[in-house]
């Protein structure tokens, strides 16, 4: 049977592994023995019998995999938890021939709290909570008792329980009068007033926010803004002239800071890095006018290089030509020369150079016929060293065992030829392809 061999190990990352075969043997392997090898034991005269074995190392040995008691009795005793019904009992014994660990699961227990009627309690009384913890199982892992007592109410003639429904700082009214008179500790005139005492926690205000100082600090890392465009001078009336130049500053560190800006005095968006650019804009650059800046103002031709189709002025098309006749091997380009007295120069169409080339560095074969399981391709590259792939109708790419320089069943030596086996013979409506490739 034709093999391939894998040097390497094979990580399917997750893939499956679809109808596959795992190695069916009468024996057990002897050799390239490690732990975790696995085959299908084929020995028993009955197919039931068969079984998948794996290699547990020197000590071990083999090990069936899958129900290591098939052939074992095994009794069970009614108890406290267990029973067989009304009236019944028997036992659940477990024989084996060695000492073997096993262990038995069951579903989860739930439990049922009975109902009553519960108690009233008043402020000030007390009552025992109870909690209970359970197992995987369903079996109790621990119970809880924690006393609980509830709060006393006072009834003074400050608090709602003596009639004062309106509790100060509480109504919506008393609310914002305090907020509008917030003062720190010190109450005094521009204090520093800090909401909150974890960094970590979110304040949502709904509806817009106005912030009338001066200064707007944000030291958030994160920033994110729903509003798609961002409006700098907002405070700039409609009816006055623009005088000051807005934009987007960075601050480097050490280094120098860099700024994106509109530039009032030259309506021109300007970058500063250390030193003031102009952002080109649309119509800023006309070709074969302006003589400064970064731009292309001549095409110059060469050796091969036609430019009597180039134009000059702005909005034009620009025309290059290239001339293989022209091109010599001192441009770095080899020319094509033609054989014989004259030595004349010849021109060939890119595809007959292409054709050329891959005739001389690949080749291809169908194969399938419905019966041969082994395939001698000659290939004419005279070479061992060619990559060979093979794909079906489909496109799919197809396995097989490849041997290279061998050109016939009795193994004889050859360059030109490659071997190609299947463990079946693939069938004419297959149309597997085999291409071969040349490598320098």
């Amino acid at each position: 049977m034709a093999e391939i061999k894998h040097l390497v190990d094979i990580n399917l990352l997750g893939n499956q592994l679809q109808n596959a075969s795992i190695h069916p043997l009468g024996t057990a392997p002897s050799s390239n023995l490690q732990a975790g090898r696995i085959y299908f034991d084929t020995s028993p005269s009955a197919q039931t019998d068969y079984r998948l074995k794996v290699y547990s190392g020197s000590t071990g040995g083999w090990l069936e995999v899958g129900d290591p008691v098939y052939d074992s009795t095994v009794t069970v005793t009614a108890g406290t938890l267990l029973s067989f019904g009304s009236g019944q009992s028997g036992t659940f014994t477990l024989n084996q021939s060695g000492n073997k660990a096993f262990t038995i699961n069951h579903d989860a227990v739930t439990t049922n709290t009975a109902t009553g009627t519960a108690a009233t309690l008043g402020f000030g009384a007390s009552f025992n909570n109870i909690s209970t913890t359970y197992t995987a199982q369903g079996h109790v892992n621990t119970v809880t008792t924690t006393a609980i007592t509830l709060p006393s109410l006072g009834t003074s003639a400050t608090t709602a329980l003596a009639g004062n429904t309106d509790v100060q700082n509480v109504s919506n009214a008393h609310l914002l009068t305090a907020l509008a008179n917030l003062e720190s500790s010190g109450g005094s005139a521009d204090q520093n007033i800090t909401i909150g005492t974890d960094s970590g926690d979110t304040f949502i205000i709904s509806g817009n926010l106005t912030v009338s100082g001066t200064t707007t600090t944000v030291n958030s890392e994160t920033i994110n803004l729903a509003d798609n465009i961002i409006t700098l001078n907002s405070n700039l009336a409609g009816n006055v002239a623009p005088s000051q130049n807005a934009g987007l500053e960075i601050n480097r560190g050490n280094a120098s800071d860099v700024l994106l800006y509109w530039n009032e005095a030259t309506d021109k968006w300007m970058l500063d890095d250390g030193a003031a650019k102009v952002i080109a804009t649309e119509g800023n650059i006309a070709l074969g006018t302006h003589t400064t800046g970064h731009y292309l103002a001549t095409l110059v031709g060469g050796t091969g290089i036609d430019t009597t189709g180039a134009a000059t002025g702005e909005g034009v098309a620009h025309e290059l030509s290239l001339d293989l006749n022209e091109l010599t091997a001192a441009t770095g380009i080899v020319s094509l020369a033609g054989v014989g007295s004259g030595s004349a120069s010849k021109k060939f169409t890119i595809a007959t150079v292409v054709a050329e080339i891959q005739s001389a560095t690949s080749a291809s074969a169908d194969i399938g016929d419905n019966s041969a399981t082994a395939f001698y391709i000659d290939h004419g590259l005279n070479s061992k060293k060619v990559i060979v792939q093979l794909y079906n109708a489909d496109g799919n790419t197809v396995i097989a065992d490849v041997r290279r320089g061998i050109s016939d069943a009795s193994n004889t030596a050859s360059n030109d030829h490659i071997k190609v086996s299947f463990n079946s013979a693939p069938a004419a409506d297959a149309k597997i392809t085999v291409l071969i490739h040349k490598v320098a």
